[in-house]
């Protein structure tokens, strides 16, 4: 894709080599760096933002500009209220831009390499409590085919740790039935596959579903998961939409449930299901960090350290994800204690 800045202050063979660039960039990193399209984008804004802001010094040959001219930029996005994370993705984008131009021998030498990245202080990935993920499901209406539904993705979010980019590419095809039930996920992050099995008290919902969209209509390579949101209107309905659901929908969704459940949370974001599956999976018996990682589709098992501060303490083991969740097939149980601790509302 070539991209095209109607502000530039250059046109010519300039602004066409600068376009050239930033295509072959876009493939360098599709290609053989093999990259997600998100990811890809993010990278090309941060350098396209850099080249704009250079331009407006009169820099306006990618051969000229020096690395000074880039810590110039970094300080001008330090003043304007970057935060020192956004400063390093920034950083990091020019620093991939750069080494690309070098790759190609369109430039010598890698001035950017030569800036020192920003220290970022570690902090700990947020994660739900138990009970907390107990709640969102109660807060669930498993009588409707939406309510199945929403069960199945927070399913997915909460026991078995996929990211919601990887919740929303499930196609019919990637549920493999068997003892136990199997989920085919595609990494979003990475590219890669792994399976990720389901104990039978969850496998009951996802069946459930899977049935529902079969009679539906749906193949093998429509999506798992469906909208029940009207187009064009902002509620929903009971009758499904046949038009899959986002990354960004689910997102909503999450917060929804997390809302209506009363979790007391300044903030709800999906990868707290993440967390939490990452620190369920330290009191199952024989997940070590290798397996942990394998799970969850880390390319590192050091990524482990974003998570928590001490791998190695840990209260209790378990022999199984489905005796760690012993509560979950009593959730919606229609008595005054459903078996979690939670009370019946009236």
């Amino acid at each position: 894709m070539v991209i095209v800045f109607e502000k530039w202050g250059v046109w010519g063979e300039v602004f066409m080599q600068i376009n050239n660039h930033l295509a072959g960039f876009q493939r360098h990193l599709r290609v053989l760096h093999a990259l997600s399209e998100q990811s890809i984008q993010q990278y090309q804004r941060a350098v396209e933002e850099c080249l704009r802001w250079l331009d407006g010094k009169g820099i306006h040959d990618i051969k000229d500009i020096t690395r000074k001219d880039l810590e110039a930029y970094l300080e001008w996005c330090f003043y304007r209220g970057n935060s020192t994370r956004t400063r390093m993705v920034k950083l990091i984008s020019l620093q991939r831009f750069f080494r690309y131009l070098k790759y190609e021998e369109i430039i010598e030498r890698d001035i950017a390499s030569e800036i020192p990245r920003p220290k970022i202080y570690q902090k700990f990935a947020q994660k739900f409590t138990k009970d907390e993920v107990l709640k969102i499901f109660r807060a669930i209406d498993i009588n409707t085919e939406k309510g199945i539904r929403d069960v199945c993705i927070f399913i997915f979010a909460a026991f078995c740790g996929m990211r919601i980019g990887e919740i929303s590419k499930v196609r019919m095809e990637d549920v493999i039935d068997g003892k136990p039930l199997y989920i085919n996920v595609i990494d979003s992050k990475f590219h890669s596959y792994r399976s990720v099995s389901i104990w039978k008290a969850t496998a009951v919902f996802i069946n459930q579903w899977y049935s529902i969209r079969l009679a539906q209509g749906a193949n093998s390579e429509d999506p798992f998961f469906i909208s029940f949101r009207r187009r064009g209107w902002r509620k929903f309905t009971n009758t499904p939409q046949e038009k899959p659901l986002g990354s960004a929908a689910i997102g909503l969704l999450i917060k929804a449930y997390a809302k209506k459940a009363g979790l007391r949370r300044s903030a709800v974001r999906a990868h707290m299901f993440r967390a939490t599956h990452y620190d369920d999976l330290r009191h199952i018996k024989g997940y070590d960090d290798q397996a942990i990682a394998g799970r969850l589709g880390w390319k590192h098992t050091s990524t482990a350290d974003r998570y928590i501060s001490n791998r190695d303490r840990v209260s209790g083991h378990y022999p199984s994800l489905a005796a760690y969740w012993s509560e979950f097939p009593n959730i919606w149980r229609k008595n005054d204690n459903n078996g979690d601790g939670i009370a019946k509302e009236d």
